[in-house]
């Protein structure tokens, strides 16, 4: 950054303080995801602290409405009255869509 005469460059300074800041930045966003379980990660973005603050609120209302569909298809469906099949995944569960996976897997979590 300083040059042979000792002289600071302003721009490798200010080049050094946008990747220190994108860095702080990026960090700061693994620290949202992991302490939002409740949100969608991908939907957590920006390039700013506050961007990424505004993207949470999103991402949880994502999430919230993930959940609340599957669990409602979960209830629509009927159960496995079997206990050996119940921890069976249903015949065709490969080429369902992932609401009705999400349903599955909290089904089995609330047995």
């Amino acid at each position: 950054m300083e040059d042979v005469t000792g002289r600071t460059d302003p721009e490798a300074v200010e080049t050094d303080a946008e990747a220190r800041l994108e860095r702080a930045v990026g960090r700061y966003r693994d620290l949202l995801v992991a302490a939002n379980p409740d949100a969608v990660p991908e939907l957590i973005q920006g390039p700013g602290i506050e961007e990424l603050d505004a993207s949470l609120a999103g991402a949880k209302a994502a999430f919230a409405r993930a959940r609340e569909s599957a669990r409602a298809e979960l209830a629509a469906s009927p159960g496995t009255t079997n206990p050996v099949r119940r921890d069976l995944p249903p015949a065709g569960l490969d080429g369902a869509g992932p609401l009705a996976k999400i349903a599955w897997g909290l089904a089995r979590a609330q047995d």
